[in-house]
This record gives C-alpha cells, structure tokens and sequence, in this order.
C-alpha cells in the first residue's frame, strides 16, 4: 500500500492529466455553446429566413446549435430546391423530417444521383407535395422516375424537363391528379405500350388543368381538356395528336408542327376551329396547303394577336390566312413568316 501511495504521490502533472478521463477533460476544456443562447425568434421571421434558405442551407441551421437541431422541421410549406452543383443530394430520411405539406420540391437532377429520384418521390408523397418540377440534363442516360410519381396526388403543378421516361400508371387505384393545374413535359418518353393513352388519361383526368405544354413528346394522343387557358404543343414531326373537343375557355396557344407530313389542310381547319377562343395564337404548319376559303367561316372573336408561319409560295394559302384575319374584329397584332 505504502509503495503504492508512493508512485501515486510521485506522478507528474503530464501524467495526471493523461490519466484523465476524456470526457471531463473535454468538459473541463470546452467553452460554452454561445449559439445556445441565441433569443427566440417570431415565427414569421423564421418562416423568412426558411423560406430564403436552399434546403442543404436550411437543413445545416441544425448545426447551429442544440436549440436550432430541430428547429427548422415542424414548418410547413417549405419550398425546397437547391442551387446548382450542390453535393450529396438529400436523402429519404432528411426529406422525412419535412413537415407537410410541401409547397415545392424544384431540383436539376445529375446522373449520380438519379437512383435517389424513386425514394424521394415517396417521402415526397407522404409530405402532400404541391409543385414537382425536375429537370434533366444527361441526353445519354435517361432518368425513370418510379411509380412513386403517381402517389403524388396533391400536386397541382408538374413539370419534367430533359431527358426522363416516364413510369407506367399502376393498373388499379390511379385515379390521376385531381388538383392538378401546369403540365410541362420536355423530351420526356412514356416508354412502353399504351404510353399514348395513359397521357391522355393524365391529362383527361387533371379537371382542374389550365396550362399544359407538351414539347418532343412522341406519343400519339387527343387533347380532353375543356378548362385549359394555355397551351403550347410543339413536335417535330405530326404523330397523330389531335383535339377531338372544343377548349372554349384557351387563351393562348403555340402549336408548332416541324415536319406535318401528314398535317393536311383538315387538319388544320379542325384545330383552329377547336382554338377559336384564342386571344394569342402561333400557328406553325409551314407546308400545308390550303385552298382560297378553306378558312371561312372560322370566328376568332377574342383574338388580339397572331404570329404564323405561312407557306409563301402558294397564293391560296396566304389568301386564306388573310380571310381568316378578317373572321377576327379585334386583331391588334399579325405577323406573317415563312420558315427558313
């Protein structure tokens, strides 16, 4: 005992402070969290700052302190997006902690980071996400989104642009998206059969749907969508699509046909008699040929502007277009072009 009270006694303060445990010397060491301190904030300033944050920011304020670690998750409404080149995207347990619903979930998706798509679109869901809008930038590698696109039914505006598949709608239970208000596909594929009248049933059964714009999707479909105030439909070659109903309540329409090897002059009498609401109209069917009057008897009652595109080399067709601006009393604006 006395030899061992003697080592004790005989130990240099560096040894003492080895023989330490880490934990009180860490205790004994650390200054206080500062951070902690930080006062309460009115929830509306919160809501500011939140709402100005891109959600990998956001997310970090739980770093802040232990009063911020969970700060941040019980606000709703949040608008998540993220600026460009920011890495590692979230994960399914991050979006988990959102609380719902989600206003918007706006993000430019790179390839490494395409498998994540399917998790995040079933937290997604769960969350009663408003705004999808997904963009795709790889022309090599195609994103597929995953059927957890279709559990989304809160959303009432989607937009996918660049290069992405859509996913086949489950058979049973999809009843569409009832809320649904903007449309925007781009370069996107429905890549199995029927993927033509699976469109036109999303779009069919959207009856809330004001703006839809359909650019190089290749599927032949009909447009059914009385409540639409805009729409924009272009494609580079003519792959059947057509309005089989009347859209009396359009506003504006772009319909741009590169290549109408099968447009004829029917067809584009039909189409703008479906339009005839329209306030702003460009037409682009350069190469159908029309007869003098074959555009009599179409009214155009509400247009204000027109911008076409007209086969200048084939004096009937001109003739017609001119005729068919007399059907509209209250043209402001009219441009005529020929494509180059």
């Amino acid at each position: 005992m006395a030899s061992t009270s003697s080592t004790s006694s005989s130990s240099s303060p560096r040894q003492m402070e080895e023989e330490e445990p880490v934990a009180a010397r860490n205790d004994r060491s650390s200054p206080p969290d500062m951070l902690d301190n930080i006062p309460p904030l009115p929830l509306d300033v919160l809501d500011n700052i939140f709402a100005r944050l891109p959600f990998e920011q956001l997310v970090l304020t739980s770093r802040l302190s232990r009063d911020w670690r969970r700060r941040w998750e019980p606000f709703p409404n949040l608008d998540i997006w993220f600026t460009p080149g920011i890495f590692p995207k979230p994960d399914v347990g991050t979006l988990e902690r959102c609380a719902a619903p989600v206003r918007s979930f706006t993000a430019r998706v790179g390839t490494p980071h395409y498998h994540r798509i399917g998790g995040w679109l079933h937290a997604l869901a769960r969350k009663r996400l408003e705004n999808l809008i997904l963009r795709f930038d790889d022309q090599l590698q195609r994103a597929v989104l995953g059927p957890g696109l279709f559990s989304c039914r809160a959303l009432a505006r989607l937009e996918l642009h660049g290069f992405c598949d859509m996913p086949r709608a489950p058979p049973q239970g999809f009843g569409g998206f009832p809320n649904l208000v903007t449309l925007v596909l781009i370069d996107v594929t429905l890549p199995f059969v029927g993927g033509g009248a699976q469109l036109e049933r999303l779009i069919s059964s959207a009856p809330q749907l004001r703006v839809l714009t359909l650019d190089n999707v290749e599927e032949t479909w009909t447009i059914r969508a009385p409540n639409l105030r805009v729409l924009k439909f272009i494609t580079d070659i003519d792959n059947g699509c057509r309005f089989t109903e009347d859209l009396p309540l359009l506003e504006e329409a772009a319909i741009c046909i590169d290549d109408p090897i099968e447009f004829v002059a029917q067809d584009l009498i039909e189409t703008l008699r479906r339009i005839a609401s329209v306030k702003r109209l460009l037409f682009d069917a350069n190469t159908v040929q029309l007869n003098e009057n074959a555009l009599e008897g179409i009214l155009f009652p509400n247009l204000r502007t027109a911008n076409l595109t007209v086969n200048f080399g084939n004096l009937p067709s001109i003739m017609s277009v001119f005729s068919l601006m007399r059907s509209a009393p209250n043209i402001e604006h009219l441009i005529l072009r020929q494509k180059r």
